[in-house]
């Protein structure tokens, strides 16, 4: 599971835990970024808005972007790109 804005990670927490899911979060702010540590979930420091070239093709079964993607310049980019990564 692929959560784009990940904010605290407490998502993705309660997936990891209560569904013993695979979870990596992008973030881009750093104090969120910590608590996401904190709640010992993987994240990656990251602007939506350069796009997800760093992840390759079908590599998460899932992605969630909730709350993010009105934030975004290009949100035609940004879902082209979580297509791609999706399986």
């Amino acid at each position: 599971m692929l959560d784009l804005g990940c904010g605290d990670g407490i998502f993705l927490r309660q997936l990891k835990e209560e569904k013993n899911t695979s979870v990596l979060g992008v973030e881009i702010d750093q104090d969120s970024i910590v608590r996401c540590i904190g709640n010992g979930v993987p994240v990656i420091q990251g602007d939506l808005n350069d796009g997800l070239d760093f992840l390759p093709d079908q590599s998460f079964d899932m992605a969630v972007l909730s709350h993010t993607l009105q934030e975004t310049r290009r949100p035609d980019k940004l879902l082209k790109d979580i297509v791609r990564i999706g399986k």
